[in-house]
């Protein structure tokens, strides 16, 4: 049976902060996907946004999967926690 080796609390921090970094910009991305979908003038060019938000967590998950898997399940879970502060801030715009 193997275990997850421990890792030093701001390591622990660290991570959490780069899985919420990369959480938030994605979220970034797809609100602006949804903004040029929307736009009159762009004419619905909105695939850059989506190819960003492919590459970047692609990337991000691959980096921190190369960490190890505890670096892997705390950057998912900043990543997972940028969604409700990004539905609370968007509900707090309106």
């Amino acid at each position: 049976m193997s275990t997850l080796a421990p890792i030093p609390p701001a390591a622990a921090l660290a991570w959490l902060a780069a899985g919420l970094a990369v959480g938030l910009a994605y979220f970034w991305l797809l609100h602006r996907a949804v903004r040029a979908l929307l736009a009159p003038r762009t004419g619905g060019h909105a695939w850059p946004f989506h190819l960003l938000r492919l590459v970047l967590v692609v990337a991000a998950f691959a980096l921190l999967a190369r960490q190890g898997a505890l670096p892997l399940l705390l950057g998912f879970a900043g990543f997972l926690a940028a969604r409700p502060l990004v539905r609370r801030w968007a509900e707090d715009a309106q």
